[in-house]
């Protein structure tokens, strides 16, 4: 009888291990199916289409030509492409500076522009800020940035030799609207 209860346990210590074992969460993968199906159909796509036909959609899509496009990809590609690793494939540049300036013209949620490029939130909100820098280190030279600030000096001094340093006209007071009183407590 000693031999059946031990037997008996036995079995029931393994039979629980076994239900436990099954009742383990599922592994969770690096990508999703949506994201996976980005080798039949991406962004990459999409910008081939809309750049061999010559409609205008790819202006319309991007807000630049086709030309400007590739001289930007040649200013700052080397700058935002990405290694490629043995888990998976790197966005392409090309994606990277659709979806930045998909995202600068539109305005478009991360969630949207996910959905469009089958790239995930994260990703996107790391390349946008990537590309933004990289464009701005490319492009710095062609944009004017904000006044120096000995301009500013300039500027101020001749508003001060104007205006006799310490005048400021139509300008009152908190003492002249509280009625030359102090705040008192309610």
């Amino acid at each position: 009888m000693d031999d059946d209860v031990q037997i008996s346990a036995a079995a029931f210590i393994i039979l629980c291990d076994a239900i436990k074992k099954k009742q383990r969460k599922r592994r969770r993968y690096w990508m999703t199916n949506l994201f996976k199906s980005r080798n039949i159909y991406s962004g990459s796509n999409l910008l081939n289409d809309l750049s061999l036909s010559r409609t205008g959609q790819f202006k319309n899509f991007c807000r630049i030509s086709c030309e400007d496009f590739e001289y930007l990809i040649h200013l700052i590609g080397h700058k935002i492409a990405k290694q490629e690793t043995t888990f998976r494939q790197p966005i392409p540049v090309k994606e990277r500076l659709a979806v930045t300036l998909r995202f600068l013209a539109t305005g478009d949620s991360y969630t949207s522009l996910m959905y469009l490029f089958k790239i995930s939130k994260q990703s996107i909100s790391t390349i946008v800020t990537e590309v933004c820098q990289a464009l701005c280190d490319a492009l710095k030279d062609y944009v004017k940035g904000p006044p120096v600030a000995s301009s500013n000096r300039t500027a101020s001094s001749s508003i001060r030799k104007t205006f006799r340093y310490g005048y400021r006209p139509r300008c009152k007071s908190n003492r002249d609207q509280l009625g030359h009183g102090g705040v008192q407590n309610p």
